[in-house]
């Protein structure tokens, strides 16, 4: 009887852990807890640090071939002021095939949010502010850099 007694609390103290570790990663919806975060635990001199980057990747067949269909979502927190140019500006390759089949890169969508006594605001990217270049004949690039983005911000994007 202790045994099982034992094995429960055990079972349940790691439980409670892993699910206190459970951090939201709905797109769009961040926790007002995720402004508490100062500094990065396991690297106190981070400036940033991804708090997740999701990729899923569904494939289909159709009479003209096989697609691929890729969504990304990542969020990161911003920690000190020397990260924001390096993170605020996402970059997004995509490969376009001279036989009229390319890759393409639709349904962006960014926010920051800022946290300021209690309440989160999030800013939105606006379409505008969207931009495609060319890198070479096959390859195009979609950029875009998050608005309003200051320390202590958190950014997320999906596409």
């Amino acid at each position: 009887m202790k045994k099982c007694l034992l094995l429960l609390f055990w079972t349940l103290a790691l439980l409670s852990d892993i699910l206190a570790q459970a951090t939201n990663r709905e797109f769009g919806v961040v926790p007002i807890e995720t402004f508490d975060m100062k500094i990065y635990e396991k690297d106190p001199e981070a400036s940033a640090v991804v708090l997740f980057d999701i990729g899923v990747a569904r494939f289909y067949d159709d009479d003209d071939g096989f697609y691929i269909y890729f969504r990304r979502t990542r969020r990161m927190r911003i920690l000190k002021n020397d990260a924001i140019d390096h993170v605020s500006i996402v970059n997004i390759p995509y490969y376009r095939g001279d036989d009229g089949r390319s890759e393409r890169v639709t349904k962006i969508q960014a926010y920051t949010y800022n946290e300021q006594n209690g309440v989160v605001t999030k800013v939105p990217l606006e379409p505008a502010q969207i931009f495609e270049e060319t890198i070479n004949e096959n390859w195009r690039n979609k950029t875009f850099a998050f608005p309003r983005v200051k320390e202590g911000s958190v950014i997320e994007y999906e596409y």
